[in-house]
């Protein structure tokens, strides 16, 4: 019997019979509003109704009381319908600092929003919405005010708002113009909502953690007075939570996340409306490190949004997937609704809750799938999913109409970006003409019969992958990307993930034969363009890309699923963005040095590291990693946090950190701190040669085994000011010195005696301001290995995060979300019969770029340059102008960003 049963110990458990893939194919992104849009991420869009487009980034829409006028909330401004029902009605946009959110008076031609960075509301007048009176939060000590979300007193004669700054619940009163009161709400205080009928205010708090400003070091201490050159603590940590002495100085620590201010709901009686009284606190969702589906939680909840109805209250915890209901009196939880849309990925996140809605009588809840690009309708009475209703790109808010027939769907993304470049420009048919790249949309849905609903939510699993197409012919091949997860690869053992900026596929490879490019917009290929003091040269700009692409294999149907650096690097390390991240980049508060703020300390524009109000339930690729044992190394990702300033003088880790954000534990125990981050003013080249060094000096000189994932960041094809005098004679050369580091670091590891059972993928961060004529999402994703395919285009339908499904089939992992878990894999760039013919790099030509002006070998610490310039901002009237130049060509004068 013991024999017997420790031969039952020993048997593994048994592999899922499930693979799931996106619908796209080979197809190729696509935007058709009136039909199935086809997104970069290879997910379909069929948003039923009708649609009603306002400028980028559509949070909120709001519809006057006599139910003609609709509002939209968006970058810049507001979009105004006066009569939305008709059958073509007219756009007019109002320009303006507006935060997303607004209310309207009773009498229907007065509307209150927030005015962001304004620093309080703006009440506006009259039909045309002129600007009225202004009405401002700071005053005193406070200032950096920022009102996230609003509501109206029963008499509208308060407006009650969220201070995600100050971290306060603020009282305006309308009649005097002023703000009357402040009370402590927690930690990035993000949505409110009312009930009247027991005169309660509810406010969800999204924060997880204070920070603070790193403080100058002590007198005769060494440490740079700007700040820290790497993150102080790791997280979690006992210094993460105590503090440390780090670079003479001592930081204090961020405490911990458990506290009642973190991602919490906060209930206040306002009896008397004029002085709210904080009564209850609650945490909400999983909290941060305790047991959930994917073991210990990661990240927090992120409570989102808020609705009251019939004596309960609802809370979205974007996070988990969840939707919380509390008894809205005693704050007591009656019940968590999971939203799992198939059950074999359950145990997954990715559907990403928002806003809600409910009908007058309460028996159906309405709740944003940001995630699915769906609405699901939920039975309030049994708590579950009835079905799901399809959207444009990632919905956020909806509302009913007063009959309760139609629902207005607010969608972030509308359907998507399309083509970019002077030969696609958007033609008069097309019904987002005279927008932006991207605009948002309102789609507005009658809610749907039983019939129609059954046959929509079939729609919505088929248009998200939802589907199990496990197929048992293609689990039983051998291949270099495994077809199941669970089932690590025979060939491949170690992988490098080399990261890049800024390009798409067009840019660098629209003149690469046997590929789907447009040889007019390759301002970065084998017959680019220099474009600089009046004249205009014909020359190879990244060689080494084109040879790689031409010796081993590319994908040309790959794209970005975001827009910009800011989440691109999010996405890099297997990141979806939440809604706190995903608000925050697009449309959120500006970052500001202000201690008191303690909210503003955690606003990272482009800067792509996460914190951990943005950590994942499950967390990234790192965390993933480290569960699965898999040893890795990071080369310049992980801690560009908020605030972080790229210097012209720049140290080991090219970087000086200004607030003490936390590094992920696993992380920073991974890091090399010898290789620099984003910055421009370091040469890749330079980082080339400090990966190898460190490789030799720490692995193979010491006998060690190399780390069997190692992810390196080369950045300077971002593009920066150009210096003649360094080797950079134009914008271009930037593009030139990056390509130059691929080539050497390709070269190198194609020499290793790892190099037979190594995998290299080569991919950007976002598709930057290029042209494409495909979509302006579009990028590429090299793979070079022995079992690539050698000469190969592929055209499946791939993205950023079809990497990381192959990193993790590669080593045996699952899954780690939704994301990963139903893209498409790059196993079509893979064969069974490798070919281990190492790769010569190529040098470029030293008219655009000069590699022994920008790195010295006898100085290989770098320490005998020290630039005299400041460093380079975006606004930079040198730069802008040699970027125009550069992209005219390809972009025919359109707007660029």
């Amino acid at each position: 019997m013991l024999i017997v049963s420790l031969l039952l110990v020993a048997v593994p458990p048994a592999i899922p019979k499930v693979a799931f893939q996106t619908p796209a194919g080979r197809q190729y992104a696509v935007v058709n509003p009136p039909g199935r849009t086809i997104l970069p991420n290879g997910r379909f869009l069929t948003p039923r109704g009708k649609r009603l487009y306002g400028m980028e980034n559509v949070w909120q829409a709001l519809v006057s009381p006599n139910g003609k006028t609709m509002v939209l909330f968006n970058d810049g401004g507001l979009t105004v319908y006066d009569d939305y029902q008709a059958e073509k009605p007219e756009r007019r946009s109002i320009s303006m600092s507006a935060a997303p959110t607004g209310a309207f008076m009773k009498d229907g031609h007065t509307l209150i929003i927030s005015n962001g960075e304004a620093g309080g509301i703006q009440i506006l007048q009259g039909p045309e919405f002129k600007e009225g009176p202004a009405i401002s939060a700071d005053g005193g000590k406070v200032k950096d005010s920022y009102i996230n979300d609003i509501v109206l007193s029963k008499d509208e004669k308060l407006v009650y708002g969220v201070d995600v700054a100050n971290q306060d619940l603020v009282v305006f009163d309308i009649e005097a113009k002023k703000a009357v009161k402040r009370i402590k709400a927690g930690r990035e205080p993000y949505a409110i909502a009312f009930n009247e009928a027991k005169n309660k205010l509810y406010v969800a708090n999204i924060g997880l953690f204070d920070y603070s400003l790193i403080p100058a070091p002590r007198e005769g201490a060494q440490g740079d007075k700007r700040g820290l050159s790497k993150p102080p603590f790791a997280f979690p940590t006992k210094e993460s939570e105590k503090g440390v002495e780090a670079e003479g100085r001592f930081v204090p620590g961020i405490g911990d996340p458990r506290v009642p201010d973190a991602q919490s709901v906060y209930q206040y009686d306002v009896s008397n409306p004029a002085a709210p009284r904080l009564i209850k606190q609650v945490k909400s969702g999983v909290l941060i490190h305790a047991p959930a589906d994917g073991g210990k939680a990661v990240g927090g909840s992120a409570p989102n949004a808020l609705l009251v109805s019939r004596g309960k209250l609802y809370v979205s915890n974007a996070n988990n997937d969840t939707i919380q209901v509390f008894d809205a009196a005693t704050m007591k939880t009656l019940k968590t609704i999971k939203l799992t849309p198939t059950k074999e990925l359950a145990r997954l996140r990715g559907v990403i809750p928002s806003g809600m809605a409910v009908n007058s009588s309460g028996t159906r809840l309405y709740v944003c799938e940001s995630g699915l690009n769906a609405v699901a309708i939920i039975d309030t009475a049994t708590h579950t999913v009835l079905g799901h209703i399809p959207t444009g790109w990632f919905p956020v808010q909806l509302s009913l109409t007063p009959d309760g027939k139609t629902m207005r769907i607010v969608t972030q993304k509308g359907v998507g970006r399309g083509p970019r470049g002077y030969l696609d420009k958007r033609k008069e048919s097309d019904e987002r003409y005279g927008l932006p790249d991207m605009p948002g949309m309102v789609n507005i849905v009658p809610i749907p019969d039983a019939p129609t609903l059954k046959s929509w939510s079939k729609e919505v699993l088929a248009n998200n992958g939802l589907i199990n197409q496990f197929n048992a012919e293609k689990a039983k091949l051998k291949t270099p990307i495994p077809y199941l997860h669970g089932v690590p690869s025979d060939n491949i053992k170690y992988v490098v993930f080399i990261t890049k900026e800024n390009h798409t596929f067009d840019g660098i490879f629209g003149d690469l034969k046997g590929a789907k490019g447009q040889p007019e917009y390759a301002e970065f290929g084998m017959e680019g363009w220099i474009a600089a003091k009046g004249k205009q040269e014909r020359l190879p700009i990244m060689v080494n890309h084109h040879r790689l692409a031409k010796q081993f294999s590319i994908n040309d149907n790959f794209y970005m699923e975001p827009d910009a650096s800011g989440d691109g690097h999010r996405w890099l390390v297997g990141v979806y963005p939440s809604l706190w991240s995903t608000r925050v980049f697009y449309s959120g508060w500006d970052f500001k040095m202000n201690n008191d703020a303690k909210g503003r300390l955690t606003s990272y524009g482009s800067n792509g590291s996460q914190i951990p109000e943005d950590y994942l339930e499950n967390g990234s690729m790192w965390e993933h990693l480290a569960r699965g044992g898999v040893s890795f190394r990071n080369y310049g990702e992980g801690y560009e946090f908020p605030g972080s300033d790229e210097p012209g003088d720049p140290g080991e880790t090219g970087t000086i950190l200004t607030v003490n954000h936390p590094m992920s534990k696993v992380l920073w125990d991974n890091t090399c701190w010898q290789y620099p981050m984003y910055n421009n003013d370091i040469p890749d080249v330079a980082r080339a040669e400090w990966f190898i060094a460190d490789l030799e000096k720490n692995y193979r000189k010491k006998g060690k085994p190399i780390p069997r994932y190692m992810n390196i960041t080369i950045c300077n094809d971002h593009g920066a000011r150009p210096k003649p005098n360094e080797g950079y004679p134009y914008v271009c050369s930037y593009m030139a010195d990056n390509d130059q580091a691929l080539g050497r670091i390709v070269d190198y590891l194609s020499h290793l005696p790892e190099w037979k059972n190594m995998a290299i993928f080569v991919t950007q961060d976002d598709s930057g301001g290029d042209a494409d004529h495909v979509d302006r999402h579009r990028s590429f994703v090299l793979a070079i290995s022995p079992y690539a395919k050698r000469g190969y285009v592929s055209n499946v339908h791939t993205s950023i995060i079809s990497c990381l499904k192959s990193i993790y089939k590669v080593f045996g992992l699952g899954p780690n979300n939704m994301f990963d878990a139903v893209t498409s894999d790059l196993a079509d760039m893979f064969t069974n019969k490798p070919d281990f013919t190492p790769y010569k790099m190529v040098e470029v030509d030293p008219r655009v770029f000069v590699a022994s002006k920008a790195y010295d070998p006898k100085d290989p610490k770098y320490k005998a340059r020290i630039f005299q310039k400041p460093p380079i901002k975006l606004d930079d009237p040198e730069f802008v102008e040699q970027l125009r130049k550069q992209s005219d060509r390809a972009m025919g004068g359109v707007d660029k960003d």
